[in-house]
């Protein structure tokens, strides 16, 4: 009967699953890489396509003295305790 049926490997169903998450995995990091999205809507934190953050990384870093100052005030926005009043 075992000739018959032949039975897969033990390991084959389980590398066949991890081989499918890393591809849907995969395919959902390079979507998210790609698109805006929010990340904390409560925050106003967004996610942004990396070409656009690179774009607006370099316009704001053209003034050093601006681009820290903005860069500082983000960082305390995004990072500033929720109220739960």
């Amino acid at each position: 009967m075992q000739r018959i049926t032949k039975p897969e490997a033990l390991g084959q169903k389980r590398a066949k699953e991890r081989a499918d998450a890393a591809r849907d995995l995969n395919a959902a990091n390079a979507e998210a890489l790609k698109t805006y999205g929010w990340v904390d809507q409560s925050k106003g934190i967004v996610r942004l396509p990396v070409d656009r953050a690179m774009e607006l990384t370099i316009q704001h870093w053209k003034s050093p003295d601006a681009g820290r100052s903005n860069l500082l005030s983000r960082v305390l926005e995004a990072t500033k305790p929720v109220s739960f009043e």
